[in-house]
């Protein structure tokens, strides 16, 4: 069934927005709180068309955390069911629906429609996207989201529930998150990033509301606190080629730090280029999906230890040559 929606979907200052999306986190408009598609009924007729399709793929939940310095896999897996949504109130539980433009047309008819407005917001076209989907994320009364950094580009939008806080940090802060941090995210940890107290007035703290959304830049750290309310958000995820190509270099840093050199951080070197195509070289040829276009690389150096003694050998190579 198709909605009429018409408009834009998010509002906000478009030439700042442009210019910095990929610093700093900036505010929007939005009017998805009144949108049918994010009501909690059709959330839940999502939700069962997600375990009809592949339940563990696309329908996670799992006991809610309330440390911002927790690790994501400190707390217990939930069965996902439908009826979990009804009953956030009730739990201590954090859940969301990944993707679901993969699952279900109404939501791939909206993630055309928001994308286009993305493209516009952005000034990339939709066909330079790497990566695009969305996904709905649903939390109990008092649950956190913990310290983190993600890939990806995203615009958080408040749906339900207006006690929530969410900070947002400089992504090129390294002393908030160092450069071997983000090299362990992109090859062993998802939950790299440590949360630094001392540090927590360099962040940008949004009270959230239904009608209020938040861009994070990819690799931007940040965290959320839900309050004594249900909260919803969606997240309209995107990413771009010069952000895969990033990922890659901070893939190759790692494993030249673990065979004892130094290296610099992306965009503070000379080998750059040579760094992004060797593990390209490495990397699925045609990837059929953001973990393989990320990680099928770095999975084939993660494998034998003679990898790294290569690695040392042909740093040492394009050293002994520049």
């Amino acid at each position: 069934m198709a909605h009429d929606w018409s408009g834009r979907v998010f509002s906000t200052d478009l030439v700042a927005f442009q210019d910095d999306f990929r610093f700093r986190s900036i505010r929007l408009g939005h009017k998805l709180d009144r949108h049918p598609l994010f009501t909690p009924e059709r959330l839940t007729l999502a939700a069962e068309r997600a375990v009809s399709a592949d339940g563990g793929t696309y329908f996670h939940a799992s006991a809610g955390l309330t440390r911002l310095d927790s690790r994501f896999d400190e707390t217990n897996a939930l069965r996902p069911f439908p009826e979990l949504i009804a009953n956030l109130r009730y739990l201590s539980a954090w859940a969301k629906l990944s993707s679901l433009d993969s699952f279900d047309s109404d939501y791939a008819d909206f993630l055309s429609d928001a994308i286009s407005d993305l493209s516009e917001l952005t000034g990339q076209p939709k066909s330079a996207m790497s990566e695009k989907h969305i996904t709905v994320f649903m939390a109990s009364p008092n649950v956190s989201t913990p310290f983190h950094i993600d890939h990806d580009f995203n615009i958080l939008a408040q749906i339900i529930g207006s006690e929530k806080r969410l900070c947002v940090f400089p992504p090129n802060d390294r002393d908030l998150v160092t450069q071997e941090e983000v090299e362990g995210f992109y090859v062993t940890d998802m939950s790299a990033a440590k949360y630094k107290p001392h540090l927590q007035t360099r962040g940008n703290l949004y009270p959230m509301e239904p009608g209020m959304a938040v861009s994070i830049p990819p690799l931007g750290p940040h965290w959320v606190q839900n309050g004594n309310d249900v909260s919803i958000s969606l997240s309209l995820v995107m990413s771009l080629p010069e952000f895969d190509r990033r990922a890659k270099i901070h893939q190759v840093n790692y494993h030249l730090r673990k065979a004892g050199f130094r290296p610099a951080e992306p965009g503070a070197g000379s080998f750059d280029n040579a760094k992004a195509n060797f593990l390209t070289m490495l990397s699925i040829r045609k990837p059929m999906n953001q973990r393989e276009l990320l990680f099928s690389g770095v999975d084939r150096l993660r494998l034998p230890a003679r990898v790294l003694r290569g690695i040392g050998r042909h740093w040492r190579a394009l050293s002994a040559r520049n």
